[in-house]
């Protein structure tokens, strides 16, 4: 087993590629439950793998299996911490670009906050149980394992997965019956999530109800729900093929979508600032209009210049609203990052934000129509757009 050190932290991962390697398909990496571990995973990242072409990457949180003691007792930012921090500098650790995270249960809620709390580029989410509030259920389910685990053999079968299972078990277990934890809650975070996300339940989940998933489903941006029957906390134990086809299908959506975001860096130069120092307000546009050139060249594959010469188009900008929120100024790295948000016939809405590190300067909303540079006119957008030659 590998370890990777994290903020001094030594933890265990295993890289499983795929039998049926598919050129394009980002990593998936595994986020366990709170008593998980990679080898509580069993076989089924490696079914996911073969499954979807992907490389899977498991990892053990602090803690948890073969991996450095964690901090005890735990704090209510317990996740918080691991999504924020952890997670983020894990993936940079292992250069790991644009992964889909895939969590279970704890796992599940670091992921969704990783993806709404940071800069870090995801392809996707996928959640299996996940928690973004605290349910009475919850609480019952998890005082109830505590009796469980005072009474039967249950520390004898975790023991196989920990190198100290007491401290597992005592660290997800009180901090969830601590009082403080009962107004645990990150739906704040979900409609900053700019990724797609797959949320799946069981019906008969016994530590919590569908409320989890529909929350997420109407506060995150693109959200698809898979609820299943007969199916307790664990889906991927009790429906295993149920859970790889709407997996596979998720990623099937995502390496096959077009290029429908993109990131640019640039530094802030003399020539965008005013006497001041400050950016004079309309070289944002500039700025914006750079960012949509460079998201045509590298995103979808084709320049300008092949744009306007070889194919007689031009993308006009028809409309445009510019939210300013801090200033920036000379010098500063400013991280721009492009959403298509509607794609209409012959045009597209385009979402723009510019961030210095976490600090948000300003968003913009951009309408954009590809037109013909003879007749001026609106030409459809196609398929073969998305795909030139």
């Amino acid at each position: 087993m590998k370890t990777v050190s994290i903020h001094g932290t030594r933890l265990e991962y295993v890289r499983l590629p795929s039998a049926h390697p598919r050129e394009g398909a980002p990593a998936i990496v595994f986020l366990h439950e709170g008593l998980g571990s990679i080898s509580m995973w069993r076989d089924f990242p490696q079914k996911v793998a073969d499954a979807t072409g992907c490389e899977a990457v498991v990892y053990s949180r602090a803690g948890y299996g073969r991996s450095d003691p964690a901090t005890l007792p735990r704090a209510v930012s317990y996740m918080h911490d691991e999504g924020l921090a952890v997670l983020p500098a894990l993936l940079a650790e292992l250069g790991l670009d644009s992964p889909i995270l895939f969590g279970h249960s704890d796992g599940g809620s670091i992921s969704l906050l990783c993806a709404g709390g940071t800069d870090t580029p995801l392809a996707g989410v996928i959640v299996m149980a996940p928690h973004v509030l605290v349910e009475e259920v919850s609480v019952k389910s998890i005082a109830e394992a505590g009796v469980a685990w005072a009474t039967t053999d249950l520390p004898v079968k975790l023991g196989k997965h920990h190198q100290n299972v007491e401290a597992v078990f005592r660290g997800w277990n009180d901090i969830w019956l601590h009082p403080e934890f009962r107004a645990w809650n990150i739906e704040d975070y979900l409609p900053r999530i700019q990724c797609p996300v797959l949320a799946i339940q069981g019906e008969d989940d016994e530590y919590g109800t569908m409320e989890q998933i529909d929350r997420i489903a109407a506060k995150a941006k693109d959200v698809e729900l898979v609820k299943l029957a007969d199916c307790r906390h664990s889906p991927h134990k009790d429906q295993p093929q149920a859970v790889i086809d709407a997996v596979l299908a998720f990623v099937e959506r995502i390496v096959d979508k077009p290029a429908t975001s993109y990131e640019r860096v640039k530094r802030i130069r003399f020539s965008h600032c005013d006497p001041a120092g400050i950016v004079f307000y309309p070289r944002y546009v500039e700025l914006f209009n750079e960012v949509v050139e460079d998201w045509f060249a590298d995103g979808i594959g084709i320049d300008f210049h092949a744009l306007h010469e070889d194919h007689g188009l031009g993308i006009p900008t028809v409309r445009l609203e510019v939210e300013y929120l801090a200033p920036s100024r000379y010098g500063d790295l400013l991280t721009f990052r492009l959403r298509v948000a509607e794609i209409g016939n012959a045009s597209l809405k385009l979402e723009i934000s510019a961030s210095a590190g976490e600090h948000l300067r300003v968003r913009a909303q951009l309408k954009v129509v590809l037109a013909s540079m003879e007749t001026l006119r609106p030409v459809p957008i196609t398929e073969e757009f998305w795909r030139p030659k």
